[in-house]
This record gives C-alpha cells, sequence and structure tokens, in this order.
C-alpha cells in the first residue's frame, strides 16, 4: 500500500506494471503473453500507465494537507491557522511631466505607456502656466511588470487636446510580484511562534500575521542602562511593509508587549486598549537594500528568452525570502541561474549601488533586507 507509517509512499509505473504481469500470470497461467509486442501486454501498459497518474495525483493530494509541502491553493488554505494569507501582488508608481497648453485639465484614468505596460493617472491634474504638470501614474497590472525604468514611459495611449507630449521623470513606488509558495512557508514557519505573549518570538509573529507585512527582526535592551540607541528595558522592531499597514503592525506590538517595556522607533502611532486609553506605539521601517547582479554564463542551442526570463525571476524569487541581517553572497545565486540550457556560469558579481561590483558577498545590516527586481540583473550569453 503507497500509505505507510513512513507517509506516502509512491508506486512508479514500472513497479504498477510489474505487480500487473505478476497478477496476470496468476489469474491465465504463466504462458500468457505480457509483452509489450501483445495485444494484451499494450492493454496492460495503458491500464498501468493511468494507474501511475493516479498514483502522482494521490501523492499531490497527500502532500497538499502540509504546510512544508503544499502549494498554491492548498497551501492559502492552510496558512489561515495562524492567521496569515499570501501577500498580494502591489501596483508600481511612477512619475510623469505632461506638457501641453496651459490650463488643459488631465482626468483621472489619463493614460500612458512604455511598450505595452499602461500606467493611468491617480488623480486629476492642471496643465500650469509653464506648460508642464507632474503627475502620479499607477501600473494598470499588478506585479514587477510596472517597474520600469526611468525614462521609459514616454508615449500617450488615449490623445487628447491640449495635451503633447509625456515623459517619465522618476520611480515612486516598486512593486512586487504575488508572494511566493517559498516565502509563505517561511513566514509560516515564524509565525508559528505567535502563540503567548511578552516574549520577541511572539511579538514578531504577530507583526507577521499583518497582511502585507514580509520580514521582522527585533532589537532588544534588557539591561538597565542605554545600549546604542535603546533606552533601558526597550525594544525596536524592524519591519518591512508597505506604509499602509503602519497601524495594523503597531496594533500587533501592542497586543504582544510585555506591560511597562518601552517600544523605541521612527514610526509612531496610537492604539487604543479595550478600555478605551490610548498608547503610543514605535517601531521603524525596514530599508530595502536594492541588490544588482550581473552574470555571464554559456549555454546550448535549445537556450531561449524564457529561459533568460527564469533566471532573473529565480534571483528575484530567492532574494525574496531573505530576512534583515543576512548578508548576499554571490555563490548563494549559482543554483539560481543553472536552469535548462545553461552549461556554466562563467562571471558573476553583486552590486548594492549598480557601480561597485564584487564576487564574494554584501553585507546587509540588522536594519535592512536584501531585494532585487529584475530590472536589476544582467544576464549575458557568451
Amino acid at each position: 500500500m503507497p500509505l505507510t507509517v513512513n507517509g506516502f509512499e509512491r508506486l512508479t509505473y514500472d513497479e504498477i506494471l510489474e505487480n500487473q504481469i505478476v497478477r496476470a500470470k496468476e489469474l491465465f497461467g504463466d504462458d500468457i503473453d505480457t509483452s509489450e509486442s501483445s495485444t494484451f501486454g499494450k492493454m496492460l501498459r495503458l491500464f498501468c500507465l493511468d494507474a501511475a497518474d493516479n498514483q502522482e495525483l494521490s501523492e499531490l493530494v497527500y502532500l497538499s494537507a502540509f504546510p512544508a509541502t503544499a502549494t498554491g491553493i492548498s497551501l492559502d488554505r492552510l496558512v489561515p491557522v495562524v492567521g496569515l494569507t499570501r501577500n498580494p501582488a502591489t501596483y508600481a508608481e511612477q512619475e510623469i511631466e505632461i506638457s501641453g497648453t496651459a490650463d488643459t485639465v488631465i482626468p483621472m484614468g489619463f493614460l500612458v505607456s512604455a511598450g505595452d505596460i499602461v500606467f493611468h493617472t491617480l488623480e486629476t491634474y492642471t496643465i500650469g502656466s509653464d506648460g508642464t504638470v507632474t503627475a502620479t501614474v499607477e501600473c494598470n497590472d499588478a506585479g514587477t511588470v510596472g517597474n520600469v525604468a526611468v525614462g521609459s514611459i514616454d508615449t500617450i495611449v488615449n490623445p487628447m487636446q491640449g495635451v503633447d507630449s509625456v515623459s517619465h521623470t522618476a520611480t515612486i513606488k516598486l512593486a512586487v510580484d504575488v508572494e511566493t509558495d517559498y516565502s509563505l512557508r517561511n513566514r509560516f514557519s515564524q509565525a508559528l511562534t505567535v502563540v503567548g505573549s511578552g516574549t520577541l518570538d511572539a511579538i514578531g509573529g504577530a507583526i507577521l500575521r499583518v497582511p502585507t507585512v514580509e520580514s521582522v527582526y527585533i532589537e532588544e535592551n534588557s539591561t538597565n542602562s542605554t545600549v546604542g540607541d535603546l533606552p533601558p528595558h526597550s525594544f525596536q522592531c524592524y519591519v518591512l511593509a508597505p506604509i499602509t499597514a503602519s497601524s495594523a503592525i503597531a496594533q500587533a506590538i501592542f497586543d504582544k508587549k510585555p506591560v511597562g517595556v518601552q517600544t523605541v522607533g521612527n514610526v509612531t502611532e496610537t492604539v487604543t486598549d479595550s478600555g478605551g486609553g490610548s498608547h503610543t506605539i514605535k517601531f521603524t521601517w525596514t530599508t530595502e537594500v536594492s541588490i544588482y547582479v550581473k552574470c555571464t554564463i554559456t549555454t546550448t542551442a535549445d537556450f531561449s528568452v524564457a529561459n533568460l526570463q527564469e533566471i532573473k525571476d529565480n534571483i528575484v524569487e530567492k532574494l525574496a525570502a531573505y530576512t534583515n541581517d543576512q548578508d548576499v553572497t554571490a555563490t548563494s545565486l549559482y543554483a539560481a541561474i543553472y536552469v535548462d540550457g545553461v552549461t556554466d556560469v562563467t562571471a558573476l558579481t553583486i552590486s548594492d549601488d549598480d557601480i561597485t561590483y564584487v564576487s564574494d558577498k554584501i553585507d546587509i545590516d540588522y536594519s535592512e533586507v536584501a531585494r532585487t527586481i529584475a530590472a536589476n540583473i544582467e544576464v549575458t550569453v557568451s
């Protein structure tokens, strides 16, 4: 039986076929022809192929019951046990300058694009007396597709009288793709410590339960003297999350923190207890360190544009699971580059400023976390 004391042990096609041949000879005699060329043998193999497929499906169903092996929607249905949900993809925001006739009103929803990637204005704007106005546009599609390079947005999708041109001047907010299974499993493991109150693990687990939170690091001073920037008997939470989650993060800290212990940070929120009393909670936003990657690879003739994108996606996904104080080493990225069609990685360097590249390590502080986007990854096929 596939289900044993060791869990589900899937039968392979060859094992199923061997079992069926033994059974056929028990039923029809040892002289029954079960070879691949016989009619009976062909029918037997067709049945075994379907049975092997069913074994694989049964294994997937079995594994979907456990957070460590579940994927996709099955994992989504498990993590609410500790109050988690998968972080959705966010929308990139870019800054553009619109040129045209003074006093021309540009309605909310005015469309511009960078190639096939379309953006829309978030509010109504009026062109000033100098013939320009600065506007914020949001990508129509969620995810890193909207993280285009500055200067890319140069096309007006829905032309209107009084508007002559647009230019892309800056990036306001980078977007992230929907949270990966790997990252969600990591948060699930950390959030399991949410039971109880007053401990760093409990506080960190409660913060991780807040939707859109990616990473948490807590610095503590339990002494009677000031240590660094921390007063006596205090702690500081470094959190990686959108600003919109600020109040929910503060509430999570308040719900779990010990009585009489002060919080420290450059973000201040006021929360209310069950009796209506107000309390000040502080924490600090984690700083994202943008990682740039340059690699040179040799490939087979089968290597395609899809494989090139797979390399970039793999690196982005790997760094998306990094936590505070986790250094980035070039060697840790090799496995993400070896996709189908790659025969060798002849050079691999990383940088945190796109100027100075190193082949060993980039140090990440406890108040920082490493992240990257596909646009920061340069792959050269030699």
